[in-house]
């Protein structure tokens, strides 16, 4: 009955489903990750806690040094903590260099101070940032004694952990409601002059010593790494949404019968599925699935590959990583454009009765 319900209703909704699948996991019976994936599937459409489990987690495990996963880890795989992926600003999305959020280092608090300069930096998009996360991963400019860094990860908490409230500088709220995605709630916001301490930077790769010294990372691209995986786990899911709709159009197909098989004869007809035409849109979309599935599957373990090489030192992590980027960018968009021109035409497929809500193919695309 998803259908029915509008954005908010859908956001309360998913995040029942949340509370019962945290609470499964904290009872102790789903341990393995690929069974707490596959539990998180059965909720059917995404819900607020998402991006937390696919990019605000990962990022902790893969960019924060020994003491702050020691800290945080516990409260985020424990859901005791919230968070969100706060890359995205209303001007810039992909082109992560000219992201306009800045952080400038005081040395005499050891603290950050964060700030939203403009209107386009303004974080915009970030699932679960709307009303459910308390804290944000965000992404800004480090700026020490005038020098423009780059681009860093800061932990940053966003909403009282005792009201939900948001803190003070903090502007936080919902985008509403999107063609689809509205069990999450997708959220913008703006830093005012906000203030962290040094320890909230994420220091695996890059440092702020004490004194603001600056210690570079091996490559400036590491900090991309919980995107990059992001795009292998799309690329997957492409797949696996373009299944979904070859697998309702082939059922429809199958079942629908259409024009008699003999002039004048009475009985007897064509299954839709015996003409040539819709085999002939249909069967390259059901390729298209396997491949999508499988080629994700094989760059998320690409990516745990280099994840592997980064951690050990190896100096050849540099063209695995530009490796693994190029063809993460350029898989994801060309996937999801056939996905999506895929989905569209299983619907038209499917004749009148796809262009049903009950078809599922609206919620699909």
């Amino acid at each position: 009955d998803m259908m029915y319900r509008n954005h908010d209703e859908r956001y309360n909704f998913g995040i029942k489903k949340a509370f019962n699948y945290i609470k499964l996991l904290q009872d102790g019976g789903y341990s393995d990750p690929v069974d707490q994936q596959i539990l998180y599937a059965a909720m059917g459409e995404p819900t607020a806690i998402e991006v937390h489990r696919t990019m605000f987690v990962p990022t902790l495990e893969n960019q924060g040094d020994d003491e702050q996963r020691a800290k945080w880890l516990p409260l985020a795989r424990n859901f005791k903590i919230l968070g969100a992926y706060a890359q995205t600003e209303l001007g810039h999305g992909s082109n992560v260099q000219g992201i306009e959020t800045v952080a400038t280092y005081d040395k005499a608090t050891q603290e950050f101070v964060i700030d939203s300069p403009t209107l386009t930096s303004r974080k915009w998009w970030p699932g679960g940032l709307g009303k459910t996360a308390n804290h944000a991963m965000v992404h800004a400019r480090l700026f020490l004694d005038g020098e423009d860094v780059g681009v860093q990860a800061f932990l940053v908490q966003i909403r009282s952990m005792e009201d939900h409230e948001p803190l003070p500088g903090i502007e936080v709220g919902d985008i509403g409601p999107k063609v689809g995605f509205n069990g999450v709630d997708n959220g913008y916001c703006a830093f005012h002059k906000i203030r962290v301490p040094r320890e909230n930077m994420m220091m695996r790769y890059a440092k702020v010593l004490p004194n603001g010294t600056f210690v570079k990372p091996k490559s400036d691209k590491l900090v991309y790494l919980t995107m990059v995986q992001i795009r292998a786990y799309l690329i997957r899911s492409l797949g696996q949404g373009m299944g979904m709709a070859t697998t309702i159009t082939t059922r429809f197909s199958a079942a629908r019968v259409q024009g008699r098989k003999a002039p004048g004869a009475t009985k007897g007809e064509f299954q839709v599925l015996d003409y040539q035409n819709q085999q002939h849109v249909l069967f390259p979309y059901i390729a298209i699935s396997y491949a999508g599935f499988f080629a994700g599957t094989g760059l998320i373990g690409m990516h745990d590959s280099a994840l592997a090489i980064v951690k050990s030192g190896d100096p050849s992590f540099g063209s695995k990583l530009a490796d693994l980027h190029a063809v993460c960018s350029g898989l994801k968009a060309w996937l999801a454009n056939h996905v999506s021109d895929g989905i569209e035409n299983c619907r038209r497929l499917c004749g009148g009765h796809g262009f049903t809500h009950s078809s599922n193919l609206g919620h699909l695309f």
